[in-house]
């Protein structure tokens, strides 16, 4: 979370989204649930060609299967970079985002759910991404946990 590519990115993306209301953020989000169904990537690819989501992907190769999932959000809830695409742009109305960067908590550990396309159990652990000198919020990251993975580790 502290790396600067990350900060640099988030920083960018909050400078970028400062003058977006709720309905601009409505839109993109239909746009990019549009695309995720159409395979037309204009919006998609945009946030998963950037260096962001390359880094985030090395990360998760790099896992062995222990993360399923790495996208990092700006404050407003909106995805920065991403190792796999979501379905919605928007994380703002979603538990991982209310309960990090809305509630200034340091992280959230969301409830195991069965991941059907991985057949495997899963959990999201989602942080704050502070600005390292101001130690203010600017955005958050979630990584999807293989909980089966995670276990044998520990063993």
């Amino acid at each position: 979370m502290n790396n600067p590519l990350i900060i640099n990115m988030v920083k960018s993306q909050n400078e970028q989204h400062k003058s977006l209301n709720q309905s601009d953020i409505l839109k993109l989000d239909k746009q990019w649930r549009l695309e995720f169904k159409s395979e037309n990537y204009s919006l998609i690819e945009k946030i998963s060609s950037n260096s962001l989501s390359q880094f985030l992907k090395k990360i998760k190769i790099e896992s062995n299967g222990l993360y399923s999932e790495i996208f990092v959000m700006d404050n407003k809830g909106l995805n920065i970079g991403q190792s796999d695409k979501t379905s919605d742009y928007w994380q703002g109305d979603e538990a991982k985002f209310q309960k990090t960067f809305q509630n200034k908590a340091s992280i959230f550990v969301d409830q195991i759910e069965y991941d059907e396309s991985s057949i495997k159990f899963q959990v999201q652990i989602s942080f704050i991404i502070n600005d390292p000198i101001l130690q203010t919020p600017i955005g958050a990251l979630t990584v999807g946990v293989d909980l089966e993975k995670a276990l044998k580790r520990l063993k």
